[in-house]
């Protein structure tokens, strides 16, 4: 079909004696039989169906999405320049609603990749796609291996997904990880004796409040656990409360003094 249009765009071309250059130039491409003589079809990891007809193999700057600007940082077509977080001097040509680009350094180009996905829950880093990684805090991955000790069906998705550029955990907002100064909707914030913050979902039934039982290794996330009310003094763990009597599990009463 894009073959059928080169070749229209040749008979126009000698109907207003255009040069063959000109007919050919950036034409729309699924694949080098689209395009005639010199021409290659290029494309950019953002559109690996549709490229264009070029005669020195490389991506059109500042016109083709996933291709870098032009030199003063612009773009035709109505793309927008988005830059590389990684290299802010890096920038590439996307379309509108682009927040982050996934540069590939084999091709030179970039997958322009949109806020969507972000924080999404995940199950693997396929799940989330170019330019994002799935992060699961020490909470995740603790919910995931007592699923697994207990036989039970593991959740699909037990992760979120982050981009590349800041692939820790979700800051105020995913389960287990550090705190902002506050935590989102669902969770609350849990101190623990050293003077962390970390978010951890509130507590699924009545008579029970949630506790940090476990810190990971660079103090980036948590693992929480929900305590029973105790007869004297308040719920606890040793993390919590160094002076804790635990009496099940990580769980405990602080002394009632």
């Amino acid at each position: 079909m894009l073959r059928f249009v080169a070749l229209i765009g040749l008979a126009l071309a000698a109907s207003f004696s255009c040069s063959l250059d000109d007919a050919l130039a950036n034409a729309p491409c699924e694949s080098n039989d689209d395009c005639l003589g010199a021409y290659t079809c290029v494309k950019t990891v953002h559109n690996s169906q549709v490229g264009l007809c070029r005669d020195d193999g490389q991506c059109a700057v500042g016109q083709q999405e996933g291709c870098s600007t032009n030199g003063d940082g612009t773009c035709d077509n109505f793309l927008t320049s988005v830059c590389s977080l990684d290299n802010p001097q890096d920038c590439y040509c996307c379309p509108s609603g682009t927040d982050l680009v996934a540069v590939d350094a084999a091709s030179g180009t970039a997958a322009c990749i949109g806020n969507e996905i972000q924080n999404e829950p995940c199950d693997g880093d396929a799940a989330c796609g170019a330019g994002f990684t799935c992060t699961r805090t020490l909470e995740q991955e603790a919910e995931s291996a007592e699923a697994e000790t207990r036989k039970e069906e593991q959740e699909e998705e037990d992760g979120w997904c982050r981009p590349d550029s800041d692939p820790g955990c979700a800051v105020g907002a995913q389960p287990g990880c550090t705190t902002d100064g506050g935590c989102s909707s669902g969770t609350e914030q849990v101190d623990t004796a050293e003077g962390r913050s970390f978010c951890c979902e509130r507590p699924t039934a009545s008579g029970f409040s949630v506790h940090v039982y476990a810190v990971a290794g660079d103090g980036s996330s948590a693992a929480c656990v929900e305590c029973p009310s105790c007869d004297s003094g308040t719920p606890c763990t040793e993390l919590e409360d160094t002076e804790c009597i635990v009496t099940s599990g990580v769980c405990g009463c602080a002394p009632s003094n």
